[in-house]
């Protein structure tokens, strides 16, 4: 079967693609079709698109089975009212000692299935947007790569921004080395935030021959790219810190 024959087999899978158990099928088998990249980035373009079709309706029926409702007041449950002014947990401390009882406790901000429902989305993504020169494997374990991280915060409309850089010229019994310190801010439309905070230096037995510039970039870039996955939470390591 030609290119463009198999692509639009693909293509029509997809289309009618009714869970995301199917797409992941469908990625898995990408590696063995023999597409071109053209055409290989025509399927995996499709595959986004339809996992975020299938997401918001899981989304919707998430909504149905968990509807989210907006916490009553106390005074509607038939409880007393906290104090307005927090007093002291610990017995014979005056009122303005530390520590005090606030009153609240940390609530999720989703229910089951919509976090079931986003760490989904999150896995379905990766799968989708992952090549193979994305990932390298070090001691027998895959890592993913800054390029494979750069498609996430794309995806994902994250923003990255430098926060603080510095970088040393300093001496030790082996001579002089470049030290680089860098914090990245990774930031959602949502507003929130992950700091992202990495070094190097030509010290480490792989950047022995390392440029200034060379362990200033890789700073960043192990910076920003715990950042961002701290952000989606995937909390991987990536290649960067461990080559």
């Amino acid at each position: 079967m030609t290119d463009p024959g198999i692509a639009l087999r693909y293509l029509d899978r997809i289309t009618k693609a009714r869970g995301l158990e199917e797409l992941q099928r469908i990625r898995d088998e990408l590696d063995r079709a023999g597409l071109s990249a053209f055409g290989r980035q025509r399927i995996e373009e499709a595959l986004v698109n339809k996992t975020g079709v299938l997401m918001d309706e899981i989304a919707k029926k998430a909504d149905k089975i968990f509807p989210v409702d907006r916490p009553q007041e106390l005074r509607d449950l038939g409880l007393p009212k906290a104090e307005a002014t927090p007093t002291s947990i610990v017995p014979g401390l005056p009122a303005e000692a530390l520590p005090r009882s606030t009153d609240e406790l940390v609530a999720p901000i989703a229910t089951p299935a919509q976090a079931r429902a986003a760490w989904d989305a999150y896995v379905a993504i990766a799968q989708a947007i992952e090549d193979p020169q994305d990932v390298v494997e070090i001691q027998g374990k895959r890592f993913r790569k800054k390029s494979f991280w750069r498609k996430i915060a794309l995806a994902y409309g994250i923003d990255v921004e430098l926060r603080e850089a510095a970088q040393e010229l300093k001496d030790d019994a082996k001579g002089p080395f470049w030290s680089s310190h860098v914090v990245v801010r990774a930031r959602s439309r949502t507003g929130r935030y992950v700091d992202g905070v990495a070094s190097c230096s030509n010290r480490e037995p792989a950047k022995e021959a390392a440029t200034a510039h060379v362990v200033y970039a890789t700073a960043y870039t192990r910076a920003a790219n715990r950042a961002i996955a701290d952000l989606v939470a995937a909390g991987e390591v990536s290649a960067e810190e461990v080559e």
